[in-house]
Parts: structure tokens; sequence; C-alpha cells
């Protein structure tokens, strides 16, 4: 069964260490995590939303299913109006606008966890 939050994370772990993305100097750990979120917003192989999309409808389809309660969780909390505003894109790839939309979703969630996974901020 594909876990979103748990492949988010690993793949957050790894595009860090892969890209050299260690905290500066005196950077507290809230400013790493919004610096991430930035970046990681449009990096296509985390949240799909790059524009070109890191998977085929296909697999997306294979992925979706086990993420409706998360797709249905951020509806209720960005609007529904959600999908409306971007039909035509929904109704081209409507599995892989939905995965994106979840890990869009989770994306701060699952920044937070590789964060802990990385120990970057650890207490002695």
């Amino acid at each position: 069964m594909y876990n979103y939050r748990e492949a988010m994370v690993k793949d957050i772990v790894e595009y860090i260490q892969d890209n050299y993305m260690e905290p500066a100097p005196g950077m507290t750990r809230d400013e790493y995590v919004d610096a991430l979120n930035d970046e990681l917003w449009g990096v296509d192989i985390i949240t799909g939303n790059g524009g070109f999309y890191y998977a085929s409808e296909e697999e997306c389809a294979n992925y979706v299913g086990y993420g409706l309660h998360e797709f249905v969780e951020a509806l209720d909390e960005w609007g529904h109006d959600s999908i409306s505003k971007n039909w035509k894109e929904f109704r081209a790839a409507p599995a892989r606008y939905v995965d994106c939309i979840i890990r869009t979703y989770l994306l701060g969630e699952c920044i937070e966890e590789a964060v802990d996974k990385l120990e970057y901020f650890k207490e002695d």
C-alpha cells in the first residue's frame, strides 16, 4: 500500500542530502523549514508541481487511491473551487492533478518530519 507521507519524507530527505541543502549557520529550525517549503513547492519530484510531472497518469492513479482522505482534507482546507478554477488541467490528467494536490497539501508536515530525521537541530 502506498503511503504518501512516508514516500514524501523519504524523497525530501534524499533531495536535501543530494542537493547539499544543510541549514545556513545561525539559521533557526523555523527559518530552515520555511526555506525548504519555498524551495520544494515547485520541485517536480517532491510535489509534482513543477509542471513536468515526475510520474505518468497511470503511476499517479495507483497512488491516488491511497490518498483520497488527504485529497478531501486539502479541498476542505483550500476550498472546493480549486478544481473548478483549474478544470482544464484536472480534466486532462485527473490522477496527476489529485496527486499534486495531495503532495502540496502534505508538504509542510513532511518537511517537518524530514528535518527531524536529519537531526540538524537536535537538542543536546
